[in-house]
């Protein structure tokens, strides 16, 4: 699935550890297993919209998301959370859709990534209407949030005739 692909390498990207090609590599594939293994069952081509909370990969408040210690730890990057919680973002939330890839890090802006575009660009572009962060992959490592953590996000955006529409946070008690 592009998807799922696309969600691993995003994460893979965010590690703040320095990484050989093969730790990279797999971290990766165990990123990609375990994203594929959260989704099964909970993907709704037609309504994706339809799941979006359990497709979520959320690290908030010193968790860290189950997906991703499971992949640092089989990869060998950390032995533990605390470990963990030190090479990771300590606010993040991807969401992986049908036919999109959402990133929000902190209280900053949601960027999506499509498959398609992201292949083909290599870039972010901004999903909801709300201050932009200028270097996105440079904040990743220093931003820190405050506010209560979205999942599904302002963030999911729907598509309406081809435009990108941000629908209303659902925040998840802390």
């Amino acid at each position: 699935m592009a998807e799922v692909r696309e969600a691993a390498k995003l994460l893979t990207r965010l590690v703040r550890a320095q990484l050989d090609e093969t730790t990279r590599g797999t971290l990766n594939e165990e990123l990609i297993k375990r994203l594929e293994q959260r989704i099964h069952g909970h993907w709704y081509p037609h309504a994706p919209e339809r799941g979006s909370a359990h497709r979520c990969v959320l690290i908030s408040s010193g968790k860290v998301d189950s997906v991703v210690l499971g992949a640092l730890i089989a990869a060998r990057v950390v032995r533990n959370e605390e470990e963990a919680r030190g090479v990771m973002p300590s606010e993040l939330a991807v969401w992986v859709d049908p036919g999109d890839v959402a990133v929000r890090l902190g209280n900053e802006q949601v960027w999506s990534v499509t498959p398609t575009a992201a292949t083909q660009a290599g870039d972010l572009r901004p999903v909801a209407d709300v201050q932009a962060f200028p270097n996105f992959m440079a904040s990743a490592t220093t931003m820190s949030a405050t506010a209560p953590s979205f999942c599904p996000s302002t963030l999911m955006a729907h598509r309406h005739g081809g435009q990108t529409t941000p629908t209303a946070p659902f925040i998840m008690a802390r």
